[in-house]
């Protein structure tokens, strides 16, 4: 109770919550302690973190945190603490872990680990590579949601332009949200109904076929994790144009597997979208460079693996071994 009441940052009705969270962790700790759980480990820094705060005070079972994107990126009660008090942190990439650091110095020497999310690459649809169609209309794809995040309305901005510079493209854009009906009348006032769509959502099915369908992918949010359409994008062999934040310059080599753009900057989009349009056999070389590199750090079934030799080598009382020691 006196943790509850103390634990205290600039959000509105923190200790309510926080004697919330200590209610859950009082009912999970008599299953876990009659279960003889040993650890807890916790997807996401959110409301569930902060149950694992209190149940660590409550039973003394240790927790250890996978942290992914807007958990971390955007303000959410507790983050330092909840971080600060994990025994380990997984993190899908790099950027995350420096900018914590950078921002609580509490957590210079917390325990990180990179564990990349990925796809099956060996087995299924993202394990076929269907060559773009050789057609002289330009292809480019978004698979994002609807949202002022996602800023949709920079490709299709810069679509206007490609289409002043004589490119000939069709643009579909994957996705349904709020932001539906103001894209849509950008569209309309930029005289694009014939060049750009709003598909709405799909079935993951329709998605691998319009992966299929694209020459490029693009991405023009204003904040993003570690977003799976670049990774879709890679396997399926298409180069991507992403802006360069956070942690999209980890997955994305600038002039070798797709381009880097300035965030929000519709004539730096427009220009590279151009020299791809313009260059098939780049877009081609990007693409296979792309799924060169899907394999070598987005393999699901090897970062599985990796996830597995954490967790083996920080909590030994699982009685796992690590798979090196298996050979």
């Amino acid at each position: 109770m006196r943790l509850a009441l103390a634990l205290k940052d600039d959000f509105a009705f923190q200790r309510i919550e926080n004697l919330k969270h200590l209610g859950g962790a009082a009912l999970l700790a008599e299953y876990l302690r009659a279960n003889k759980v040993s650890h807890v480990h916790v997807h996401f820094a959110f409301g569930a973190a902060s149950i694992a705060i209190f149940l660590n005070a409550l039973t003394g079972i240790p927790y250890s945190l996978t942290i992914h994107g807007s958990d971390v990126l955007l303000p959410h009660p507790l983050t330092e603490e909840k971080l600060k008090q994990a025994k380990f942190i997984i993190s899908n990439c790099r950027f995350h872990i420096s900018n914590l650091r950078r921002r609580f110095l509490s957590l210079v020497r917390q325990q990180f680990y990179i564990i990349r999310i990925g796809l099956d690459l060996h087995s299924g649809a993202w394990s076929r590579v269907k060559p773009p169609e050789n057609d002289p209309v330009f292809r480019i794809l978004n698979v994002a949601r609807l949202e002022t995040v996602k800023a949709q309305d920079v490709l299709i901005k810069a679509c206007s332009g490609l289409r002043d510079k004589g490119v000939s493209f069709q643009c579909r854009i994957v996705g349904e949200g709020p932001k539906r009906e103001e894209l849509k009348g950008l569209i309309a006032d930029l005289g694009l109904k014939e060049h750009v769509e709003l598909v709405g959502n799909c079935y993951e099915s329709e998605v691998i076929d319009l992966y299929d369908w694209s020459h490029v992918v693009v991405l023009s949010s204003l904040s993003e994790g570690t977003p799976m359409t670049i990774i879709e994008a890679m396997a399926k062999a298409r180069p991507v144009v992403v802006p360069r934040i956070t942690a999209l310059p980890e997955m994305v080599i600038d002039g070798k597997t797709g381009y880097l753009f300035e965030p929000g900057s519709v004539e730096d989009l427009t220009d590279k979208l151009v020299e791809l349009a313009l260059h098939p056999m780049l877009m081609s070389a990007m693409g296979d460079a792309g799924c060169q590199r899907a394999e070598k750090l987005f393999d699901l079934n090897a970062n599985i693996q990796n996830l597995m030799d954490v967790l083996a080598d920080e909590v030994p009382s699982l009685g796992w071994k690590r798979k090196a020691n298996l050979l």
